[in-house]
């Protein structure tokens, strides 16, 4: 069996935030796990030599790799908390800023992942973040099933228009 695979992306402007990246890298190398690092701007240490079972590049098209994806780490974006529901993977939320707070909140009281705060959190806070949403995951594929009998995404607008505006 392979390891479970990890998504971990601050997206482009948190990826700035180096002091939590490398406490995310920490914890992350602690684990038995593969990890797709969408490392961003972030030039930090603990990247100079990454584990084999690691891959890291600036980017990666998120919606593409997700499917395979057991977990995911972002700083709850709206996008990414959406797509990894979508594809029925649980989260670990990071977030940093307005609507962030929000998801990360939601993410928590439904069951779908963990939280913690990236300004006070420690690498064993975030190890047991990470252990705590893997146990979550026959939540997030529930959501993926409800998710699944809505209307897809191409027909969303077309259909949203159809309603509300009666055209």
């Amino acid at each position: 069996t392979a390891l479970p695979l990890v998504y971990f992306s601050f997206g482009t402007y948190f990826s700035v935030r180096n002091d939590v990246l490398s406490l995310a890298v920490r914890a992350l190398a602690l684990q038995n796990i593969r990890v797709l690092f969408a490392k961003g701007l972030s030039e930090i240490e603990e990247l100079d030599n990454p584990p084999n079972t690691w891959l890291v590049r600036p980017y990666f098209p998120q919606t593409a790799v997700l499917p395979y994806c057991d977990l995911v780490i972002c700083h709850g974006g709206n996008n990414t908390i959406t797509e990894a529901l979508a594809e029925g993977v649980p989260l670990v939320v990071a977030p940093f800023a307005s609507d962030q707070f929000g998801g990360a909140a939601s993410i928590e009281e439904h069951g779908l992942g963990s939280v913690f705060d990236p300004n006070n959190a420690t690498v064993d806070d975030i190890c047991k973040c990470i252990r705590d949403a893997f146990e979550m995951r026959a939540n997030t594929m529930s959501v993926r099933e409800k998710l699944k009998v809505q209307v897809s995404g191409a027909m969303l607008v077309p259909k949203l228009c159809e309603d509300f505006f009666d055209i």
